[in-house]
């Protein structure tokens, strides 16, 4: 049987050491599909490898840690290897009736052999280019790790608008009417009102600081600060209190901080009614977790708490 590493010499956790194809493997594969089989096996065995030390470098470039990049390095090599196996198998059991002769030719069982080894190297691609994707990395990072990359991301977004209204405000003390761009301000409150409500209140003060230079350097920005300051004050005081967990008779209600969730779990399936008031209420069935579930948000608290009545009354 063959093996992936030297068992007496394992690589060290640190090594990003890929399973090889061997030669035998490579060669039979295309014995009767092929006048020069050994060719053929080194052409896909050579673009096997070129495909393993290209992910090699992904990997490494990837800013995670190097317990995750090693283990979504295990992984998606693994996952490549027993694909091009699989493919190389099953692609041994094709024939070619120029190799064998057209006499007594077994059409059918090449047809046959022949969408098998399809099927095989579909899944084989498939698995090249998952690999070359950034979402591959998703499922190794943490709850922390994860959160950073979404807030990142709204910061981006929020950022833009807020650029926009600095450069209007500050075009406002040019009186230039050769240059124009439009008071950004209504877009920007909104963006930050979002953020506000859903308990996004780091990047709501980072939007004020950000706004406070910008006043010390000498544009008005007095009047703005004011209502954002008084939006994120607003929002702060609404928290609702932390839920972690309760239980009542068929429902359990669950703060999972790990998954980022809030969880309602029924004992047995929820009428029609109640769950059309989830789904109205953005909760979604969740069949790994068995609960009805949304993003652990205050906003999500606060539909929890609208709609409690009713489930206590289910």
């Amino acid at each position: 049987m063959e093996t992936l590493f030297d068992l007496d010499n394992p690589p060290l956790k640190s090594d990003f050491i890929y399973p090889q194809l061997s030669n035998d493997l490579c060669r039979s594969a295309f014995y009767w599909t092929s006048f020069d089989p050994d060719k053929r096996g080194e052409v896909f065995k050579s673009e096997y490898n070129a495909a393993q030390e290209k992910f090699i470098d992904f990997v490494k470039a990837h800013d995670i840690t190097e317990q995750q990049k090693q283990d979504c390095f295990d992984y998606w090599s693994k996952r490549l290897y027993n694909n091009a196996v699989d493919y190389l198998n099953a692609h041994s059991r094709c024939l070619s009736w120029a190799i064998t002769g057209p006499a007594k030719f077994p059409v059918k069982k090449a047809e046959k052999a022949q969408n098998s080894a399809e099927k095989k190297l579909d899944a084989y691609c498939y698995t090249l280019d998952q690999m070359k994707s950034e979402k591959i990395f998703e499922r190794y990072l943490s709850q922390e790790q994860k959160q950073n990359i979404i807030d990142a991301q709204k910061w981006r977004e929020i950022k833009f608008v807020l650029d926009d209204f600095i450069k209007y405000k500050a075009l406002g003390l040019t009186l230039n009417p050769q240059e124009w761009t439009y008071n950004a301000f209504p877009h920007l409150k909104g963006q930050f009102t979002t953020q506000a409500k859903n308990g996004n209140y780091a990047i709501c003060e980072k939007v004020i600081d950000t706004l406070n230079d910008e006043e010390k350097k000498g544009l008005k920005m007095a009047q703005n600060i004011k209502i954002l300051s008084a939006i994120l004050e607003e929002y702060k005081n609404k928290q609702p209190e932390e839920i972690k967990e309760m239980e009542f008779d068929g429902l359990k209600i669950v703060e999972n901080t790990e998954e980022n969730r809030l969880q309602l779990i029924f004992d047995g399936k929820p009428s029609a009614e109640i769950i059309t008031l989830l789904k109205h209420n953005a909760f979604k069935w969740s069949p790994r977790f068995k609960a009805w579930q949304r993003v652990l948000t205050p906003n999500a608290k606060y539909a929890l708490k609208q709609i409690l009545p009713q489930l206590k009354g289910e």
